[in-house]
């Protein structure tokens, strides 16, 4: 998969725009294995959910990467629907693909990959600029979530083949 191979040979940083992160376990471990190593890996997600048990995932799955040293940007000015992804100044993609199992699996989605350092650090600007418009979402954030809500959580990534 070609958005693997970008997150695998990323050596400065991975931007990501995502609606849904819920992706399967080698695409978590890969972005948590590029944070931990160093790499500067910021997601962003919506604040709006559009689908309670999918939106429940996407924060379970935020926080196992805030753990490995991701930075999580919850989008504030609507519902976040971009699907980028960049890598380094090399490469980038945008399409109608997901993170999420889904997509991934045949879901019928179609993504562009650009290898223009151009195009790249434009898709780059246009991340930072959303940045604006984004609250981080932290550990601390993590810790205060309600027994409930982490109950819900686990449930929701049990669920997370069918999403």
């Amino acid at each position: 998969m070609s958005m693997m191979k970008m997150i695998t040979g990323a050596k400065k940083n991975i931007y990501i725009q995502t609606p849904y992160l819920v992706p399967d376990e080698p695409m978590i471990e890969s972005l948590a294995m590029a944070a931990r190593s160093g790499i500067d890996v910021r997601i962003m997600i919506p604040c709006i959910p559009d689908h309670p048990f999918v939106y429940r995932t996407t924060l379970y799955n935020a926080g196992r990467l805030i753990r490995d040293g991701a930075k999580i940007y919850i989008y504030e000015n609507g519902f976040l629907h971009a699907k980028t992804l960049t890598a380094d100044d090399e490469v980038c993609t945008v399409g109608s693909t997901n993170m999420d199992i889904r997509s991934f699996r045949g879901g019928g989605e179609s993504n562009a990959f650009v290898y223009d350092a151009n195009v790249t650090k434009e898709m780059y600007r246009q991340f930072e600029e959303d940045m604006k418009f984004c609250r981080e979402y932290t550990q601390e954030d993590r810790n205060n979530i309600s027994i409930k809500e982490r109950a819900l959580e686990s449930i929701s990534r049990l669920l997370t083949e069918i999403l």
